[in-house]
């Protein structure tokens, strides 16, 4: 049996073109067991969502980098995973000495920095409505929960993922999220950070968990769980990973999955 779903939020039940449909809403918003929400945004980002969908109760942000409850729309932190500053700043000092003309972003709980404006940093800003603080580096006190380098290029992407690897630093995650988005991570986060909390805290086994997602930082969490669901418009390595694909986040796939499985019995 079913007994906790996870779904990321952009690309899976949310499509990037358009706000959630009557159909994604209603359903999610009575699912007969937990649902949390594994996005790469921030907290404050996905409280909209959440107040959307009528959801409470655990979720997660920033790739799995802070972990949070949500009770009568109110959020209440319950664990992070920041990466080490110096970790951070490390990367940053070799973006600007070897990429002088790629701008770096990090975020913190609730708000997020950039160290220049360009055409990726405005674009994530005119679609999440926040505008970054312009900041060169984080200062030691400050917690650093992820970095993101927003690159078009394929060749130019590949060139620093190569730096960056080569920097060989232990605490450090890199994946491609599709769109051109590579974003790191401590290695304690990640989105299947948010199923081993759940199942820590409620005695749940891996089998008694569903996820749902689309893009690459997806991944982890669908390797977690036994019922790993890819949405139609997901890229290969999603579709590969997953026991079903559902319809694409256009076609309410999420929805019509728990629909089927609450036919089938399969939610408890």
């Amino acid at each position: 049996m079913i007994k906790w779903l996870f779904s990321d939020i952009d690309g899976t039940i949310l499509p990037y073109d358009r706000p959630f449909s009557p159909k994604t809403v209603d359903v999610l918003s009575v699912c007969p067991v937990p649902l949390t929400l594994v996005s790469g945004r921030m907290p404050v980002l996905m409280m909209p969502m959440i107040n959307h969908l009528v959801l409470s109760g655990i979720q997660c942000g920033n790739n799995g980098a802070v972990i949070f409850n949500v009770d009568d729309g109110k959020l209440t932190t319950l664990k992070t995973f920041p990466l080490k500053v110096a970790t951070a700043v490390t990367v940053m000092t070799v973006l600007a000495e070897q990429f002088p003309d790629v701008h770096y972003c990090w975020f913190g709980l609730n708000e997020w920095f950039a160290n220049g404006i360009d055409d990726g940093v405005q674009g994530e800003a005119d679609y999440t409505g926040i505008d970054p603080q312009i900041q060169n580096r984080p200062s030691a006190s400050d917690e650093v929960l992820a970095l993101l380098v927003i690159v078009q290029g394929l060749s130019l992407r590949e060139q620093i993922i190569k730096v960056i690897q080569q920097l060989k630093l232990p605490d450090l995650q890199l994946f491609w999220t599709g769109g051109g988005y590579l974003e790191m991570t401590s290695q304690e986060a990640g989105k299947a950070a948010a199923l081993r909390y759940v199942c820590q805290q409620y005695g749940l086994q891996k089998d008694e968990l569903a996820v749902f997602g689309d893009g690459g930082n997806d991944l982890p969490m669908l390797e977690a769980a036994g019922w790993p669901v890819a949405v139609a418009n997901a890229v290969p390595t999603i579709k590969q990973a997953a026991q079903i694909v559902a319809p694409a986040d256009v076609d309410d796939g999420v929805a019509r999955q728990i629909e089927c499985w609450q036919r089938e019995g399969r939610l408890a």
